[in-house]
């Protein structure tokens, strides 16, 4: 149960991560910045794709193993 919790936690962290990607593709697309830490909108799109997926993988698997402590 409690890798549970802790693999709970972390698809949280990554869903937050996840939409501050996207918001780095908006303020790139919107043409407020040329680039954010040399990367285009579309690639900052597929980093918020990646993160979103890998998040509900966690948030969906129940047995997942996350090294560390979580409590």
């Amino acid at each position: 149960m409690k890798q549970y919790k802790c693999a709970m936690k972390a698809a949280h962290v990554l869903l937050v991560l996840s939409v501050l990607a996207i918001i780095c593709a908006a303020v790139v697309f919107l043409g407020l910045t040329e680039a954010i830490f040399g990367l285009a909108g579309t690639q900052w799109l597929l980093i918020a794709i990646a993160l979103g997926v890998f998040a509900t993988n966690l948030r969906l698997c129940k047995d997942c193993y996350t090294p560390g402590k979580c409590e």
